[in-house]
């Protein structure tokens, strides 16, 4: 499933995207770690949940000045990083990071 927060506009046939789906991790984003970008990998929802009961949820959230969705995937992206994919950078929403034009998934 493709997670995306409300204010996420594409530009761009998803037929890239698709291709990239690794069943082998427990989700994908980009490395800036934006959770408004999210390939969830449904069978293994139960396995995020189990990873965020084992992460440093209060140390993360005390770190990084906020508490959501955001600091769950984080915290298992830092704690379980073997069960986390990272896109490609063009797949990488993250555009307070990537505001200059240096990318996009469609070029090639």
């Amino acid at each position: 499933i493709l997670y995306m927060d409300t204010d996420v506009v594409l530009l761009t046939n998803l037929d890239g995207l698709w291709q990239l789906i690794d069943d082998t991790v427990a989700f994908q984003w980009g490395k800036m770690m934006c959770a408004g970008f999210v390939l969830l990998n449904v069978p293994r929802l139960n396995d995020i949940w189990t990873m965020a009961r084992q992460a440093p949820l209060q140390e993360i959230s005390n770190r990084d000045h906020h508490l959501g969705d955001q600091t769950i995937l984080v915290a298992i992206n830092e704690t379980f990083p073997d069960a986390v994919g990272i896109l490609p950078e063009g797949w990488d929403l993250t555009i307070t990071y990537y505001w200059e034009r240096k990318y996009s998934p469609y070029d090639k």
